[in-house]
């Protein structure tokens, strides 16, 4: 037979072998040897974990407690070593840690206590008139601070926009009594203003209770350094924010001024005011959105030491000098880099100011005023606030021309601050 003519074999009749594989019987025993077997893995886990944990719970209490040798607040050694026995907290509950907290929060409480008495809320009243001609009192308000008390007289700062147009204004002490008070001055520049009202608006327990706030005896705050804010921080009255952090510490200018700006990374709103403060109780800064961008977020304040300049002459009843100047300083090194005199930059002049009118422009270095010579434009401010409207001021500038710098002198007739208005 050929190999075409060959067939494929037929596999259907080949026979198989089928083999079943029975399944094993169900065994009680073995179920339940495995089940004791994962029991007892069950309480050796147990066991071993709360041994572990007991372990390192005590080594944990014991490097948190500090020594008492050499680590121990002197508070704590007086008080026989308990954090806990000055601050009233039962000792039966919680460990040291717990204590801590409790003792915190307690300071906090103290701190708000302390610094409330200073700060008042400030309210502007205006008529209006509705649909229907009928007049109702509108009211705008904002945080105050009590600057000075004496001979009868409490001198409040609080922010000159509320108040502007204000036909009434009215103060909630501590203690919730509401006051009249009247409108002593206003700066334009700063954006602050005074307002007083006498001992006779209150009873003698209200007197008692307002206080002038203390003052960091050095300096303004350290970027680092915890703050506390009370007012309206977030817009409205009484509220406060604590945990935040000075965030940066900077300048801004404005007219004949330059005032330190402190930022922090306390939430706020636009409408922010208040006062900061630190962990000791002390007045910081005068929270404002008077120098920031509306679209920081964040709260911010100036140095109130930096305000009382202006503060002061308003309780007097004094205008402060006004020349219409905004400049930055050119240090030592920039004035290396760029090849210009050191003194300070004017960036810009008021249309119709003093310093305008005299013939000071924008690009102008100051380098002297009234013969002593200047390189910071705060020593230019003070200068010019501790002028009388109506004195006469000799400002020597370099001015760029077609050959460099030329010195040129200018007779300024100071103005009234007030000026700005018109």
């Amino acid at each position: 037979m050929s190999e075409d003519t060959k067939k494929e074999p037929d596999l259907t009749e080949t026979p198989v072998i089928i083999e079943e594989i029975k399944k094993r019987p169900f065994s009680l025993r073995r179920v339940l040897r495995l089940v004791g077997f994962v029991l007892a893995l069950a309480v050796l886990f147990g066991l071993t974990s709360a041994a572990v944990f007991v372990r390192a719970k005590a080594r944990f209490e014991n490097a948190a407690k500090p020594a008492a040798s050499s680590e121990q607040p002197a508070a704590e050694k007086e008080s026989g070593g308990d954090p806990a026995s000055d601050s009233g907290y039962p000792e039966s509950a919680g460990n040291w840690i717990d204590h801590r907290l409790y003792a915190l929060n307690r300071g906090l409480g103290e701190i708000n206590d302390e610094v409330s008495r200073s700060v008042v809320m400030v309210t502007g009243l205006t008529a209006k008139e509705d649909w229907f001609q009928a007049t109702h009192k509108k009211g705008i308000s904002a945080s105050g601070l009590i600057l000075r008390k004496e001979n009868g007289t409490i001198y409040i700062l609080t922010h000159l926009n509320i108040l502007e147009k204000a036909e009434e204004i009215l103060v909630t002490l501590p203690g919730g009594k509401v006051c009249r008070a009247k409108f002593t001055g206003g700066d334009p520049i700063t954006g602050i203003c005074i307002i007083s009202l006498d001992e006779g608006e209150m009873d003698s327990g209200t007197w008692d209770m307002c206080r002038v706030p203390q003052y960091p005896e050095s300096g303004s705050p350290q970027a680092g350094d915890y703050a506390i804010a009370f007012g309206s921080v977030l817009g409205y009255s009484e509220n406060g924010e604590f945990g935040g952090v000075i965030s940066g510490i900077t300048s801004v200018e404005t007219t004949d001024s330059e005032f330190t700006l402190i930022a922090t990374d306390m939430s706020d709103s636009v409408i922010r005011n208040g006062v900061l403060a630190d962990t000791e109780g002390r007045v910081t800064g005068w929270i404002t959105s008077f120098f920031s961008d509306d679209r920081i977020e964040a709260v911010t304040a100036i140095p109130v030491e930096e305000l009382m300049v202006i503060a002061e002459d308003l309780m007097e009843q004094r205008q402060s000098g006004y020349a219409g100047i905004t400049g930055e300083n050119v240090t030592a090194a920039v004035s290396e880099a760029l090849e210009m005199p050191e003194g300070v930059y004017i960036s810009e002049i008021v249309s119709g100011s003093p310093a305008d009118r005299a013939g000071i422009m924008p690009g102008d270095v100051i380098t002297a005023v009234d013969d002593t010579p200047v390189k910071e434009m705060r020593r230019i401010h003070r200068m010019i606030a501790d002028a009388d409207p109506g004195d006469s001021m000799t400002f020597d500038v370099f001015r760029e021309g077609a050959d460099g710098y030329v010195k040129k002198t200018f007779e300024v007739e100071i103005g009234e601050r007030s000026e700005i208005y018109q």
